[in-house]
């Protein structure tokens, strides 16, 4: 596990307080991966079955299906991050979040960001270097809340 230790230079008392940021490990974010991937499946469902009754049954064409698929990945993900304060369901069970590189919390701008970055053609393998490009690109690290300080 890799550690990125701040300490605050500020001119109040809690000057010597140093902020410490342990990114999650590849095991629980390929946990927050999985568990985030069967909420989308369930939404999916769901939402289906909402456009179903709606439409009369009627089915939709492959780029309408697609199109519902991409949003409701946004929408999620989105939502999820921007008011969560940078958490999914998967880091709220794991114990994880997503901060900006020096400790603080996370946008809304950050969160969609972060969330449009996932659409990147072969994203999902920049999981295999050292950091996911939808948090490199974000300036955005996940960290093991347990195991961290963060600013006040």
């Amino acid at each position: 596990m890799q550690e990125t230790s701040i300490t605050n230079t500020g001119n109040d008392l809690l000057a010597d307080m140093a902020v410490n940021l342990e990114r999650a490990s590849p095991g629980k974010r390929f946990l927050n991966y999985i568990i985030d991937v069967v909420i989308f499946y369930v939404c999916s469902f769901l939402a289906g079955a909402v456009i179903g009754i709606a439409t009369g049954g009627a089915t939709l064409s492959q780029f309408e299906l697609y199109f519902v698929a991409l949003a409701l990945f946004f929408l999620l993900y989105f939502i999820e991050e921007a008011f969560m304060k940078g958490k999914t369901i998967g880091k709220l069970l794991t114990g994880t979040r997503a901060v900006n590189e020096d400790g603080s919390p996370i946008t809304v701008k950050t969160a969609a960001l972060r969330t449009i970055i996932r659409f990147v053609p072969f994203e999902p393998f920049s999981t295999f270097g050292y950091l996911p490009w939808h948090d490199s690109w974000a300036r955005t690290i996940v960290i093991d809340e347990r195991r961290s300080t963060l600013p006040q």
